[in-house]
């Protein structure tokens, strides 16, 4: 379970594993509470998971063969996923845009990092 009250990248790492991503991958706090359903969308089903694991999905299939390590990883210049978020009670769509990039994390392990283009600008 997310923790509600982190003010720091929020680890989705073994989600991402599950759907074959093989970095640790963490959300920023701006993008999980863009994709966290308000209650009325909760209510008739929604989910953050549904919403992350497509979010997750889009990555694994944007992702490149890599030429220093067997399997795959971002490009340089990192991918842009393009997202529709449903937003209630009175149905309808916000898009969002998301960069995926790869950082350096502790201890020098790379990471893969989603965030909003808006909150990088």
């Amino acid at each position: 379970m997310l923790d509600e009250t982190s003010h720091s990248p929020v680890d989705v790492s073994a989600i991402a594993n599950w759907q074959g991503i093989n970095y640790p991958v963490k959300i920023t706090e701006a993008l999980r509470n863009a994709l966290m359903p308000n209650e009325y969308l909760a209510g008739l089903g929604v989910s953050f998971s549904e919403r992350l694991n497509n979010i997750l999905g889009f990555l694994k299939g944007s992702l490149v063969p890599s030429d220093r390590s067997p399997g795959e990883t971002v490009p340089e210049e990192g991918i842009v996923i393009p997202y529709a978020v449903t937003q209630g009670p009175l149905i309808r769509e916000t898009a969002l845009s998301i960069r995926a990039a790869l950082c350096g994390g502790k201890e020098g392990k790379q990471e893969i990092v989603l965030s909003l283009i808006k909150d990088d600008e």
